[in-house]
């Protein structure tokens, strides 16, 4: 089970490498309030036929405090994430902004995790975290930067990204132990567009709605991205434990980086392939033994 769980997550980071240029081609054409409502809809409408084909049981649980706050903590840190993610790439770069969120997410899982004693950093968890955050240092060229230029031009939002998936994983891997996966993530999803319904109003229905490039984007944040690899992903979390699961994150900066190669042309240089072989090496240091 666990060798199928570590190809279902390379391919879930891969995807997830891919929803950055994805998203930044969408944040022309829409407020970023109105873009996380029709991903977090196109998602929820995804899971409804789910539910009722694989009926993941209970359906109806018991009601539990602790799952509630859970859920409740998981939907804030996510419908944060999603609003700052799009207003960084609305100010930033897509790259900068996959490098800094998916480097320093897994050092904050872990970091959380270890100040809620629930994880032993030993000196292996050690070498690895500090080896995917110098792979991100590569990869993001931080010796052609100053100490400003990181927080500027859509940086700080990143950073605050990093912070709040980091949170939705532990709140997600606590919740599990009380609710079916497929329900949680329907139930995150569709509260999502529930609280944002009011927010957006009107504005969720603008000319961008007759854009091919519109739907093109949203079927793959909303299905591909939130759907089927933000699932992996969860799913993953519940039986490998948040702060494991988390260090795969260090995979999308590099897969960014190849997809965009493959797709737009843009020739891979020498810090994107060794910045990406830290973070794959950071991966393995931080993966449970078999």
């Amino acid at each position: 089970m666990r060798n199928h769980l570590w190809w279902a997550m390379l391919a879930a980071m891969l995807i997830w490498g891919g929803s950055w240029p994805v998203s930044k081609a969408l944040t022309p054409l829409a407020n970023p309030l109105v873009l996380a409502f029709w991903r977090f809809l196109i998602s929820f409408v995804v899971f409804i036929p789910l539910l009722f084909w694989l009926k993941p049981r209970p359906l109806v649980p018991q009601p539990n405090p602790k799952t509630l706050l859970y859920l409740a903590i998981a939907l804030t840190a996510q419908l944060l994430y999603s609003w700052l993610f799009f207003i960084g790439l609305q100010k930033g770069l897509a790259s900068a902004g996959g490098i800094l969120v998916t480097t320093l997410n897994p050092i904050l899982t872990w970091l959380f995790v270890a100040l809620m004693g629930g994880v032993h950093t030993g000196r292996r968890e050690a070498v690895g975290l500090l080896t995917g955050f110098i792979g991100g240092g590569v990869l993001l060229e931080v010796w052609h930067l100053d100490s400003t230029l990181i927080f500027q031009r859509g940086n700080g939002y990143f950073l605050a990204c990093a912070a709040l998936w980091a949170i939705v994983t532990i709140a997600t891997q606590r919740a599990l132990n009380h609710l079916p996966l497929l329900l949680f993530s329907a139930l995150l999803f569709g509260l999502s567009t529930l609280v944002l319904l009011p927010l957006v109003g009107i504005d969720a229905l603008g000319p961008w709605l007759n854009d091919p490039r519109f739907w093109w984007g949203m079927i793959y944040l909303g299905v591909i991205t939130n759907a089927l690899a933000t699932l992996i992903y969860f799913a993953a979390t519940s039986r490998l434990g948040s702060a494991r699961v988390s260090a795969w994150i260090f995979v999308v900066p590099a897969s960014a980086g190849v997809l965009s190669w493959l797709f737009l042309d843009e020739q891979p240089s020498w810090n994107l392939l060794i910045g990406g072989a830290l973070a794959l090496l950071a991966v393995a240091m931080l993966s449970p033994k078999r």
